[in-house]
């Protein structure tokens, strides 16, 4: 399982697996005094358990008719175990998903243990999963340093910090019609693998029964996917070669791209629609510094939140650009950008007698670099980086004058977006 994780074929369902790396030492003088963290939700259950069912439902037609191959039949069994503990959990956290959050959460406190003692501010958005991330991590992190000092709480449906994909009005115009589908779409057709897969399944006679054979073997490969985060393994990996999962990846990992990352397509909107957020970092940050009441902000979001946010930040290998589709795979990796529990954190730094601030970003608890001027190593005046981000915010164009809802629903582009 290690290996088909470390393969990255399981794109933005690749579960999260802590890869220890070594950090460079702060300046002489300097210690951590806060943390500004963004984390996506541990591993979950799927979604919705619809497509699981029609292939079970297929396969169950297609056996009573005797049209079942003999390697298609060994699927039945494994498929109804794995809806079985599907069902009824859609969207929810896995156990290894509790596991994931706590291990992150334990990780901060024995990396920085100068950071904690004030108060820890948690937030998450409204849907159950991340409530339960940010419970688990909270629930870790209690053992080490006092709980009274927490406070958490769940934001409703509008939430422009966290969910900023929901409300700009000219982003859900390219989500539901934007030229990426055409893009995405001339890139599958580079292969056809459905065939193959299917043969393996269902006698040749059967074949022209599945109305969508492209689609049937999409859900099977991300019910595939998934089960790496359930914590089972069944035997759906043996209608699958290595070059057919490569490729169903690439197809998955140009759709996470041009939805959700910098792709020119976007015209960086998908990107830039993120900025209520950095808003948010850079406000919590100089809170923090200013009263020293904070040890810790902690938000927990989604694939959709912490794709654009890792692009509008420019962090390096985050933000590249093509207009090859087949190089997106080669510059820019969905399961790199947000795996399961996917973090990133600003870690702050201050000196007893220099009133220089530094910060560090850790991206999935690794250092990661910017286009900036560095102090030492990944170490950064917090003042050139902030200077760095309200650039970007002010060559926005937006609207300042309006509410934060009203700026991010009407917000967009100069360009007219493809």
């Amino acid at each position: 399982m290690i290996q088909v994780i470390e393969n990255g074929v399981l794109g933005t369902q690749t579960p999260y697996i802590y890869q220890k790396s070594c950090h460079t030492k702060p300046p002489r003088g300097y210690t951590p005094f806060f943390i500004n963290h963004l984390g996506r939700h541990g591993a979950r259950y799927l979604t919705k358990v619809t497509n699981l069912e029609k292939i079970i439902t297929t396969l169950e037609e297609a056996e009573g008719q005797g049209q079942l191959t003999l390697q298609g039949r060994t699927l039945i069994i494994p498929l109804k175990k794995l809806f079985t503990l599907e069902s009824g959990n859609e969207g929810l956290l896995t156990c290894s998903g509790y596991t994931m959050e706590a291990g992150i959460a334990s990780r901060m406190y024995q990396n920085y243990p100068e950071v904690f003692g004030r108060r820890v501010e948690a937030v998450s958005t409204y849907v159950e999963r991340t409530k339960q991330s940010m419970e688990a991590f909270l629930m870790a992190l209690g053992a080490y340093t006092d709980a009274r000092c927490f406070r958490y709480r769940s934001n409703g449906k509008v939430d422009p910090i966290l969910r900023f994909f929901d409300i700009n009005e000219a982003y859900l115009a390219y989500k539901e019609n934007g030229n990426w589908k055409k893009r995405l779409t001339q890139y599958e057709k580079r292969q056809t693998i459905s065939e193959k897969v299917l043969k393996k399944i269902f006698k040749v006679a059967y074949l022209t029964n599945i109305e969508s054979p492209e689609e049937w073997v999409k859900d099977l490969y991300k019910i595939y996917a998934n089960q790496f985060d359930v914590g089972t393994c069944t035997t759906i990996g043996q209608f699958f070669t290595e070059e057919d999962l490569c490729y169903l990846w690439e197809n998955e990992n140009v759709r996470q791209y041009l939805l959700k990352g910098p792709s020119n397509v976007g015209q960086v909107l998908p990107t830039n629609i993120a900025f209520p957020l950095l808003m948010d970092f850079i406000y919590t940050s100089e809170e923090a510094i200013r009263t020293r009441k904070y040890s810790a902000y902690l938000r927990f979001a989604h694939a959709e939140t912490i794709i654009p946010f890792a692009g509008l930040l420019r962090l390096l290998g985050f933000f590249n650009q093509t207009d090859s589709m087949g190089q997106v795979a080669v510059l820019w990796q969905d399961y790199l950008v947000s795996p399961m529990a996917a973090n990133l954190q600003w870690i702050f730094y201050a000196h007893p007698t220099c009133k220089t601030i530094l910060v560090k970003i850790l991206y999935n608890e690794s250092e990661v670099h910017l286009p900036l001027r560095w102090i030492e190593g990944p170490y950064y005046d917090y003042q050139v980086l902030r200077s760095f981000y309200l650039k970007q915010l002010y060559s926005m164009h937006l609207n300042w004058e309006l509410p934060l809802v009203e700026m991010l629903k009407k917000y967009t582009i100069l360009n007219k977006l493809q």
